[in-house]
């Protein structure tokens, strides 16, 4: 027994609320800024990453405890404004665009991934790089507190990010997947 369903009609332009869309230069600006802060928020995993990795590979103590100072001071001021940063232009790009902010799956995925990233980086990653990097300086000059275990897992936790990053900006490029259930109304 086939289901008849009734046309339904589309309610007038004029009784829709209508949406904000950002003008063109001030999108443009905004993409730019989305586009640069991730790019050199993938610069920054990879720089956190080369020196963890120095870390774990030197034979030189001392080399090792500098690399491992230099992820303190570079991650402090940088990883978590970058988080902020990339999580907000995408929000207001997407919220003036006719994009969406969950009208498109690509985009959804994108606000998911840069939620987790912005929490990580805020509450997971940041804090226990300081804390490594706190032990390092209180440790004496010869001394390495940080075992080889400790690092990889730092390391494990750098190319995460790094890796969402690449995937949102592939988000960006292809656009996959359609429109969501809210997207279609």
């Amino acid at each position: 027994m086939a289901v008849k369903t009734l046309p339904t009609t589309a309610a007038p332009a004029a009784s829709r609320a209508p949406r904000f869309r950002l003008p063109r230069p001030a999108r443009r600006l905004l993409l730019t800024l989305h586009v640069g802060i991730g790019v050199g928020w993938i610069g920054l995993e990879a720089g956190v990453l080369t020196l963890l990795l120095t870390a774990l590979n030197t034979g030189d103590t001392e080399l090792a405890r500098a690399a491992m100072l230099a992820v303190g001071a570079v991650a402090d001021p940088l990883l978590v404004p970058t988080a902020v940063l990339t999580f907000a232009t995408g929000v207001v790009l997407s919220l003036g665009t006719q994009w969406g902010l969950v009208r498109y799956y690509w985009v959804a995925v994108k606000l998911v991934l840069s939620t987790a990233l912005l929490f990580g980086s805020s509450l997971a990653i940041n804090p226990r790089i300081q804390r490594v990097a706190a032990e390092v300086a209180a440790a004496g000059p010869e001394v390495m507190p940080v075992s080889d275990a400790v690092l990889v897992s730092m390391a494990g936790a750098t190319v995460v990010p790094g890796l969402l990053v690449i995937a949102a900006t592939a988000l960006s490029v292809y656009k996959p997947w359609g429109r969501t259930p809210l997207g279609r109304r």
